[in-house]
């Protein structure tokens, strides 16, 4: 068996920062995820950022501005022998999304299902695209 190499990072902790629903038909919503990063080089600690919407699409793929759902979630990662943003290794922006999405879902599924309302479910999504987005919206705090 080889000697597997441990992770630079790990993840702490996450928060749901706010939630809203607006009862309304989520037979169809359009999604959008907006995701932004901090990152303190004193904790060498990543604050990641992943704000949720959805609206409701309307007959004829109209994107309504009905706001269906928002949900602003924040997840926590601790590196080690990182000191400055530029050290932060390439594959963590995409990992770091996938790590915290499935606690959004999971929020957004249990919070409406006790609700007793229409269980709002976030299908599975290839969320690669958001890697570059999140890169460009990390600033580095100090």
């Amino acid at each position: 068996m080889s000697d597997l190499a441990k992770a630079t990072f790990s993840f702490i902790d996450f928060q749901i920062k706010s939630f809203s629903y607006k009862k309304g038909s989520t037979d169809q919503l359009s999604i959008n995820l907006d995701p932004k990063g901090e990152f303190n080089s004193k904790l060498s600690q990543f604050i990641m950022t992943l704000e949720f919407t959805a609206l409701e699409v309307l007959p004829g793929d109209k994107i309504s501005k009905n706001v269906v759902a928002k949900a602003n979630l924040e997840g926590v990662f601790k590196f080690e022998n990182v000191s400055t943003l530029a050290d932060i290794p390439s594959y963590f922006y995409k990992n770091g999304i996938a790590i915290i999405f499935p606690y959004l879902r999971a929020f957004l599924s249990n919070m409406t299902m006790q609700a007793n309302i229409e269980t709002l479910i976030l299908p599975l999504y290839n969320l690669s695209n958001l890697e570059k987005i999140l890169i460009k919206e990390t600033i580095e705090s100090k």
